[in-house]
């Protein structure tokens, strides 16, 4: 079978940092620019086609929001595109040039509702179309655009259920480490940074995130944690009706909230005021107004990604984790394979689901509050040697059971049970 994976590049940044530093990279072939991306080892890269060779798929990859690299493949084929329209329209003409057989789609919101009706007609080489979502929220646009998957990859819990009482065809799929990364990381005789924090701070990201912010800040203030944070402006001001709605759903009860929240009939508006206020009732701190690299200086940098983040992961005895109101709390975020992957030692939050993946206090530690939280790290900043050791577990677990080769297996038997059932 003939499988294409399109994903997103996805940090800006990123994509800025790549051609800036190769200014040559612009006016290379696309080929050559694919593996230059690549190389980085951002947001799985080509692990997940490299694995599936080894069950018979000829496999290929789209990155469709890099506009270098798809411009320069639209050059090659000679496919003119609207300048507004580049990304759908290069990705459509990409994929019905590819003609694969099972079509992975790495973000349910990389081909619109409208196009996905269109697929048979659009793809008519695609048998199995497959949507991966991670992010635990969801609307109704994309519950519409995730029915139209033959097969849904859920990366968390949390929407694994919702999706379950909808009756689609979803399986549990979490995020993954990708082991080739470790040939790609230099030798390290010992750590030589006390505790990291690589990834969004949630300044500009609004309620959602508002809890990370708020246990990296106390976390800044009161020990020698290092940060590269992505702190992006915020987005606009709600508008004085939107913040009166959200004011007026606060009074209702949370189990209402909750409910509005996950009922995917509402209109998005609907739920998103529900979230918003569903998140005011569980904040116990005020929203972030300043991004905390203005606060803290000294101790915050820009963000890394690909390799230098997991250079800087790797450098660090504990790896601080927080995920958002989203996970409901389960845990699921990337960021737990990622540091133990390396072989940090992962400080992460309390999740009903944590002992499925690892083995807490054994594998990776956890707390349940910001002052357990500090006890925690102070603990393991006074005794590196335990860091290292429970470092070296969680990375063995990840190595033996969360890797991409392992999620690849499950992948390709869940295609095959997709085909046999149609």
């Amino acid at each position: 079978m003939k499988f294409v994976r399109v994903a997103a590049f996805h940090y800006s940044s990123a994509i800025k940092m790549v051609y800036g530093f190769n200014s040559s990279l612009i006016s290379a072939s696309y080929e050559e620019q694919l593996k230059a991306l690549f190389s980085l080892r951002l947001n799985y890269s080509d692990a997940f086609t490299k694995a599936l060779l080894a069950y018979g798929y000829e496999a290929q990859e789209i990155l469709y929001d890099v506009y270098p690299l798809q411009s320069r493949w639209a050059q090659e084929q000679g496919f003119s595109f609207q300048a507004d329209l580049w990304q759908q329209e290069i990705l459509i003409r990409q994929i019905q040039t590819l003609e694969p057989t099972v079509l992975l789609l790495h973000n349910v919101q990389i081909l619109s509702d409208s196009i996905l009706k269109q697929r048979r007609t659009l793809f008519p080489s695609v048998e199995t179309l497959v949507i991966f979502r991670g992010y635990p929220e969801i609307d109704r646009q994309l519950y519409r655009q995730l029915r139209q998957a033959d097969l849904i990859l859920a990366g968390s819990p949390t929407l694994h259920q919702l999706l379950q009482r909808h009756n689609l065809p979803v399986h549990l799929f979490y995020h993954s480490f990708d082991e080739r990364i470790l040939a790609s990381l230099p030798s390290l005789q010992a750590p030589t940074i006390p505790c990291s924090f690589v990834g969004t701070s949630g300044y500009g990201y609004g309620w959602n995130h508002q809890p990370r912010y708020h246990y990296l800040h106390e976390l800044l203030q009161k020990t020698n944690l290092m940060c590269w944070l992505d702190e992006p402006e915020p987005h606009s001001p709600h508008t004085k009706l939107k913040r009166g709605l959200e004011s007026l759903a606060r009074h209702l009860p949370p189990l209402l909230l909750q409910r509005c929240k996950d009922t995917l009939y509402l209109p998005q508006p609907c739920r998103k005021i529900a979230f918003n206020a569903l998140a005011f009732k569980q904040a116990t701190t005020p929203y972030p107004t300043e991004p905390l690299q203005k606060l803290f200086p000294q101790s915050c940098a820009p963000s890394r990604f690909g390799l230098g983040m997991y250079q800087t992961l790797q450098s660090s005895y504990v790896t601080f984790n927080k995920h958002t109101f989203a996970a409901m709390g389960c845990v699921d975020n990337i960021r737990l394979f990622e540091a133990t992957g390396v072989g940090s030692c992962l400080l992460t939050d309390a999740g009903s689901n944590l002992g499925d993946l690892f083995s807490p206090g054994e594998e990776v530690m956890v707390y349940r509050n910001l002052a357990e939280c500090l006890d925690i790290l102070k603990e393991l900043l006074a005794c590196p040697s335990k860091a290292l050791t429970i470092g070296k577990r969680g990375q063995k677990k990840t190595l033996t059971c969360h890797t991409v080769q392992a999620r690849a297996f499950d992948l390709h038997r869940w295609i095959l049970q997709s085909q046999k059932a149609r």
